[in-house]
C-alpha cells in the first residue's frame, strides 16, 4: 500500500465498508474519517439543514451537539428514562413542534437506547431517526431500526484504530447515496469530481486506515465478550455496595457494548467527588466523568441563548452521582482488582 502511494484512496475502502456491513446486518456503509462527521453526514442525509430542530439528550460529547449546530440546526433537550438513562420516548414526542427534523438518540456508555419505541414516533411525526452508536459497536440492532446510525472508531472505542475514523451506516439505498455524496465534496459517487450535491465535506476514511480497520474488525467480537466479562466482573465484586444502598449499578444486559463502566454514588455529587480524589491519592487509581459538562450546562454565549431555561431532573441527577471506572480491552485481572479494592476502600474512608 505504502509502495503504491494508496494511502487516502484504494481498495481496502470499499473492502472495508463491505465486511462492516456483513457484520452489522445492514446492506449500506460509508466509511468516515471520524464519528463525528459520521453524526454531520447521517443527519445531512435524512434532511437535517438550516433551521431545524433536533431532539437528543445532553448528557453526550460535544460531538453529538456539534453535529447539530453543523447542520444548521438546533438542538433540542430531553431527559432520559430511569432505567437505561436514555431518551425517554415519551417525553420525546411531547417535545415535537413544527420544526423538528430527527431524532437523535445516544447509545450512552454503550447502553442501546429505545430505538424501536423512538422508531415508532419518528414514523407517526414523519421525522428522521439517527442514532449515535459511537459507543455501541457491536450491539445486536444497531442500524436495524432507524434511518441511519453513525459509529466511531476512534482508538479509544471498542473498536479503535490506528487515527480518528467512523461510518455511517443505513438500511435505506437513497439514505446512503447521499450520506456518499456528503462526505466527498458532492460528488456523485460513479462519476470523479462531478458534482450532485451543491457542496459536501472532505471526510471519507483514508485506505491506510481502512486497511487496519479490515485486519481488526475479526477481533470486535472476541473484544465485545472479553469487557462484557469484565463488566459482570464489576458488577460481581460491587454487589455489595449496591445491596447496602451506598451505589447504584448498571444492569447487566444483553444490549449493552460496555464502552464504559459507571457506578453511581447514591449519597450525590460530594460524595462522588470524594471517593474519586480518594481512589486517587491513596490508590493512585484513576477514574473519570463522563461527560463532565452537560450540553446546557456549557456557558458559551450560544448555549445561555437556547439553555438557559433547560431543566432535565434525572439527567442531572444521574451525572451529580455517576463514577467510571477503568474498562478497556487490554484491562487486566489483577488491574481491575485494583480498581475494585480500590473503590471498597474508598466507600469506607469517606462513609460518614
Amino acid at each position: 500500500m505504502v509502495a503504491d502511494g494508496e494511502l487516502t484512496s484504494g481498495s481496502a475502502i470499499g473492502e472495508f465498508e463491505d465486511a462492516l456491513a456483513e457484520f452489522l446486518a445492514v446492506p449500506h456503509a460509508v466509511a468516515t474519517s471520524s464519528g463525528t462527521d459520521a453524526l454531520i453526514i447521517a443527519l445531512r442525509a435524512v434532511g437535517v439543514s438550516h433551521g431545524d430542530e433536533v431532539i437528543m439528550p445532553a448528557n453526550s460529547f460535544a460531538a453529538t451537539e456539534n453535529a447539530v449546530w453543523a447542520c444548521g440546526a438546533t438542538p433540542v433537550l430531553v431527559d432520559i428514562d430511569p432505567v437505561r438513562h436514555t431518551l425517554d420516548p415519551a417525553l420525546v414526542e411531547t417535545a415535537i413542534t413544527p420544526r423538528t427534523r430527527a431524532i437523535l438518540p445516544v447509545h450512552l456508555y454503550g447502553r442501546f437506547a429505545d430505538v424501536p419505541g423512538l422508531a415508532e414516533i419518528a414514523r407517526r411525526h414523519g421525522l428522521g431517526l439517527v442514532e449515535d452508536a459511537c459507543q455501541a459497536i457491536g450491539v445486536t440492532g444497531v442500524g436495524q431500526h432507524s434511518d441511519a446510525a453513525a459509529l466511531s472508531f476512534n482508538p479509544y472505542k471498542n473498536f479503535g484504530l490506528t487515527g480518528k475514523a467512523g461510518a455511517v451506516v443505513t438500511r435505506d439505498a437513497e439514505v446512503g447515496v447521499s450520506a456518499r455524496r456528503f462526505a466527498y465534496h458532492g460528488f456523485d459517487p460513479e462519476r470523479k469530481n462531478v458534482k450532485e450535491d451543491a457542496f459536501g465535506l472532505n471526510a471519507k476514511i483514508d485506505n491506510s486506515t481502512a486497511a487496519v480497520a479490515l485486519g481488526l474488525l475479526p477481533r470486535l467480537t472476541l473484544n465485545s465478550y472479553r469487557r462484557a466479562f469484565l463488566a459482570k466482573r464489576y458488577l460481581d465484586a460491587l454487589e455489595e455496595l449496591a445491596a447496602d444502598g451506598t451505589a447504584v449499578l448498571p444492569a447487566f444486559t444483553p444490549d449493552h457494548a460496555w464502552h464504559l463502566f459507571g457506578v453511581q454514588v447514591a449519597a450525590g455529587r460530594e460524595a462522588r467527588d470524594a471517593i474519586q480524589a480518594r481512589m486517587r491519592t491513596a490508590d493512585a487509581v484513576e477514574t473519570d466523568i463522563y461527560y463532565p459538562v452537560l450540553t446546557h450546562r456549557q456557558q458559551t454565549p450560544l448555549h445561555r441563548k437556547h439553555f438557559a431555561h433547560v431543566a432535565l431532573p434525572l439527567t442531572e441527577q444521574v451525572h451529580a452521582r455517576v463514577l467510571h471506572l477503568p474498562l478497556h480491552n487490554n484491562l487486566s485481572l489483577s488491574e481491575q482488582d485494583r480498581v475494585i479494592e480500590a473503590l471498597h476502600a474508598a466507600f469506607r474512608a469517606t462513609a460518614h
